[in-house]
């Protein structure tokens, strides 16, 4: 077994990605990679950042992306999935996960998180704390669940939405790509690509 991990990010994201390892890994051996010219040679948690990412990948490493904007880790972990790397799936100890949920590659599941039977989460999803990810829930590829957010049983999330925090998404809801749902909205009704809604009960949102 390959004891090393690039893990790919040195921001706020990261340190909660570290902080877990801290606690699950079997990782002898973990480099933290960003592509920020003024991170090279600083350090997170104790661990120096490289600089560029892509002059230190290479096909035998177990990788995870450790980066809260979407596009950027969908770029990365495409990168990650064409290359064949082991792209990790990372979860918490607290996190509480049913052995009939499906998880995709490169997904990180925080503290406190809960992922009921059924659920499917698609690759590079970001489950963060607190969050509840209810029995036959789907949630599509690089989408990031903020803290404290509650998906309804059958809730299907699509592709590189976010969910800000403490959003309640009613049960059966469907969400499509693109998404975004402000912080603490309750969605009542399906949203249609690349709409930003926000409210109690949530509304499209428009600049004044």
């Amino acid at each position: 077994m390959n004891n090393s991990l690039a893990l790919l990010g040195a921001g706020g994201h990261a340190k909660v990605v570290l902080d877990t390892l801290h606690l699950v890994s079997t990782y002898h051996e973990i480099s933290v990679y960003d592509d920020n010219p003024s991170k090279l040679g600083s350090e997170i948690l104790g661990y120096e950042v490289h600089v560029p990412i892509q002059h230190h990948l290479n096909l035998t490493m177990n990788v995870h992306v450790a980066i809260g904007d979407n596009l950027v880790r969908r770029r990365l972990g495409e990168e990650i999935l064409n290359g064949k790397m082991n792209y990790l799936v990372i979860t918490h100890p607290t996190a509480i996960v049913s052995k009939f949920s499906q998880i995709g590659r490169g997904v990180f599941i925080a503290a406190g998180a809960t992922i009921a039977p059924d659920a499917v989460l698609d690759d590079g999803v970001i489950i963060n704390h607190h969050s509840v990810i209810d029995h036959d829930c789907s949630i599509g590829s690089w989408t990031h669940i903020a803290p404290g957010v509650v998906l309804g049983g059958g809730v299907i999330v699509g592709k590189n939405c976010l969910i800000g925090a403490g959003a309640v998404i009613l049960p059966g809801i469907q969400i499509a790509d693109d998404v975004v749902v402000g912080a603490g909205a309750v969605v009542t009704r399906d949203v249609a690509q690349g709409l930003t809604v926000v409210g109690v009960p949530a509304h499209n949102y428009r600049m004044k």
